[in-house]
């Protein structure tokens, strides 16, 4: 298992200096630790977990996206859902795993999953660019809006409005 955390620092209360200088600089975030251990914690069960890849781990205020390499999504669900559920229920949010892809559109149309995408539109304001991610009137996203606007914040650094279309 390949986690933004060393093996030593899963198995360990305390982060060796490695992990802590990623820690201080921001290269990781606290979720990277808290969720490389708890699926660690999961992989004695499920074995299917000792060849997964996690990237990047991204908290929100109600929900917490794992992005992972590509392929490794099954695994990280489980059957039925059953390690997702799992992992939520350690967390103590929704867990939401993503596999990492550089395209935006891609992105935003796994995050919001099932729930499609309509379009995105570039805004530009005084305060930069902003994104305006539209999806069907009749539909809400499967988290927060707010979650949904922090995660987008944190990957790409922009404002993100949600409008229905």
């Amino acid at each position: 298992m390949k986690t933004p955390i060393c093996g030593i620092c899963m198995n360990s209360d305390m982060l060796c200096m490695a992990c802590q200088k990623k820690l201080d600089d921001g290269s990781i975030s606290e979720a990277d630790v808290r969720l490389a251990r708890a699926v660690k914690t999961l992989a004695s069960t499920f074995k299917v977990l000792d060849n997964i890849t996690i990237k990047k781990v991204l908290e929100g205020s109600t929900i917490i996206v794992m992005l992972c390499c590509r392929g490794d999504r099954p695994k990280l669900v489980g059957r039925e859902g059953v390690v997702i559920n799992r992992l939520s229920k350690m967390m103590g949010k929704t867990v939401r795993v993503i596999e990492e892809t550089e395209d935006m559109k891609e992105f935003i149309k796994n995050i919001i999953h099932p729930v499609p995408l309509e379009g995105i539109n570039v805004v530009y304001s005084t305060d930069g660019e902003n994104l305006k991610v539209i999806i069907p009137r009749n539909r809400n996203l499967p988290m927060s809006e707010l979650s949904f606007r922090e995660i987008i914040k944190m990957v790409f650094g922009r404002n993100a409005v949600v409008a229905k279309a």
